[in-house]
């Protein structure tokens, strides 16, 4: 049933959460087996995203990347915009192609606007964000664009946690402004930046995942030497 399958979800998720790969494993796949017999497209959904973030952390790349893929088919269907945005920021972090990458983070931004402001919402653009930055470091073809699109997305993510009083996740926005302004040789700006993410941040009481569990984790905060308390970025997440 979907009862069923929601709470084989909600173990899968937790003990993914606390690093139980096999245990994880086990509850995603029989919550995908009972929501395929009630024909709850919602649950298959998300428990695919899950999988695939499994395998993704496992080094199978491909068979990740199915799995987003048909994570983010069935989020369709079920017309669950977060989840469909979560599976193409994941998909897009996966493909190794880069016009399919491209591809699915236009498809995880386009989702990701669609949803009210929150802490969700501003969680999946600073993922975004995060992932132009990565492209960005990768050569100089590119890294203007890239910059720049990120710079946007993060300014995006803080709109929408000062609309929603989240300076968590206003701390995390201004950290990665801050960081591209100092990549970009922007040392003042970047600075000043940081030190309203510090401040930020002791406001909103550090890290941790999303208020409730509603939403995907959020990046990581980029550090920017010289400035303490700023942990050290460790990329883009699954998510």
């Amino acid at each position: 049933t979907a009862r069923s399958a929601a709470v084989e979800l909600a173990l899968g998720a937790n003990d993914l959460a606390r690093g139980e790969k096999a245990e994880a494993s086990r509850w995603l796949e029989a919550a995908l087996r009972s929501a395929r017999d009630a024909g709850d497209p919602g649950i298959q959904a998300a428990a695919l995203n899950d999988l695939g973030r499994l395998r993704a952390a496992s080094g199978d790349a491909p068979r990740a990347l199915s799995l987003f893929e048909k994570s983010a088919q069935h989020a369709r269907q079920a017309g669950d915009l977060e989840i469909e945005a979560r599976a193409a920021s994941n998909a897009a972090r996966t493909a190794t192609d880069p016009d399919q990458a491209t591809q699915w983070l236009a498809r995880a931004l386009a989702r990701s606007r669609a949803l009210p402001d929150g802490d969700a919402k501003a969680a999946l653009l600073l993922n975004l964000a995060e992932q132009e930055q990565a492209r960005a470091n990768r050569g100089p073809s590119q890294a203007q664009r890239s910059r720049l699109q990120a710079a946007k997305l993060y300014a995006e993510a803080l709109r929408v946690a000062d609309a929603t009083g989240s300076d968590r996740m206003a701390s995390y926005a201004l950290g990665g402004l801050s960081e591209v302004h100092a990549s970009g040789g922007g040392t003042d700006t970047a600075l000043s930046l940081a030190r309203r993410a510090v401040a930020r941040a002791r406001v909103g009481g550090g890290g941790g995942g999303v208020a409730g569990g509603g939403g995907p984790p959020p990046p990581t905060p980029p550090a920017l030497p010289g400035l303490a308390g700023r942990p050290a970025g460790g990329g883009p997440r699954f998510q």
